[in-house]
C-alpha cells in the first residue's frame, strides 16, 4: 500500500515594523526562506519608501499565506541656515540666527550656547552647523561658512607696538603698547585659545611663553582699556 504523507502549509510570517527617521525596518523571526515584495529574502530589511510590503516565506519547498504589512518612515525634518555676514575678530560676540524651523542648535569653532564669539574662533573661515530635533527626535542640519576677518588689526605698524623676535622658539615679549596692558590671549589657526595671561601693575611690555605648543601660525590679541589688537606670530624650533 501507499501512505500518504502531506507536507505541512508552513503559517505566514510574523513581521515586526519598526518606523525610524528616514527609514522602516522590516523583521521576521521566522526560520523559513523569506520572499520580500522588494525581492529581498533576509529575515530583516530596511526600506526608504513608504507603503505596504508583502511577504511569505518557504519551508520544505511549501510556500506560506502572504503577510502584508505598511511601512510609514518618520519624515527627516527639513532644515535650512541663512549665509552669514563676515566680521572682525575683534567684534563682540553675538546671538546666532538664520536656522529654520526654530528651536534648534548652533556648534562649530567659536560658538558657545549659542553665541559666536569672533575672538574665540580666531581668524579665518569656519563652518557653522543648525541641528534641529522634531517631537518624533528626528533632526536635519543645515551649514553655512563664516568668516573672521579684518586684516588690519594683523599689521604691526599699525597697532604702534611690537613683537619679538619674529619668528620665534615660543617665547616672545611685546613691547610698545600706549596704555597698560590688561590681558593676552594666543589661539590657534583652528580658533583654540592655547595661553591667555591677566597683566596687572600697568605693565606696558609682557614676555610670553607658549613652548608648549607646536609650531605654527598663532594669533595673538593684545587688550588695554582703550582697544583689542591682534598680530601673527610664527613658532618655529
Amino acid at each position: 500500500s501507499i501512505q500518504a504523507a502531506p507536507k505541512t502549509i508552513p503559517s505566514a510570517p510574523v513581521v515586526t515594523v519598526t518606523n525610524l527617521c528616514g527609514s522602516t525596518t522590516l523583521s521576521s523571526s521566522t526560520t523559513g526562506t523569506l520572499n520580500w515584495s522588494n525581492n529581498a529574502t533576509t529575515n530583516s530589511i530596511s526600506v526608504t519608501n513608504a507603503g505596504n510590503y508583502d511577504v511569505f516565506q518557504t519551508v520544505n519547498g511549501c510556500l506560506s499565506d502572504t503577510t502584508t504589512v505598511v511601512a510609514a518612515p518618520l519624515a527627516v525634518p527639513s532644515v535650512s541656515l541663512n549665509a552669514f555676514s563676515s566680521v572682525c575678530v575683534n567684534s563682540p560676540k553675538f546671538i546666532l540666527s538664520g536656522g529654520s524651523p526654530a528651536g534648534g542648535t548652533y556648534s562649530g569653532p567659536g560658538v558657545v550656547s549659542n553665541q559666536f564669539d569672533p575672538a574665540l574662533a580666531g581668524l579665518g573661515t569656519f563652518t557653522i552647523t543648525y541641528t534641529f530635533t522634531d517631537a518624533n527626535g528626528c533632526n536635519g542640519q543645515a551649514q553655512q561658512n563664516i568668516t573672521v576677518g579684518c586684516a588690519g588689526i594683523d599689521d604691526i605698524s599699525k597697532n604702534n607696538f611690537t613683537v619679538y623676535p619674529n619668528p620665534n622658539d615660543g617665547t616672545f615679549t611685546i613691547s610698545g603698547i600706549k596704555n597698560p596692558i590688561q590681558s593676552i590671549k594666543v589661539f590657534d589657526m583652528s580658533g583654540k585659545l592655547v595661553r591667555e595671561m591677566k597683566i596687572e601693575n600697568n605693565q606696558n611690555q609682557v614676555d610670553v611663553n607658549i613652548q608648549h605648543c607646536a609650531d605654527g601660525i598663532y594669533s595673538v590679541e593684545i587688550s588695554s582699556n582703550e582697544s583689542i589688537s591682534r598680530v601673527r606670530i610664527v613658532k618655529t624650533k
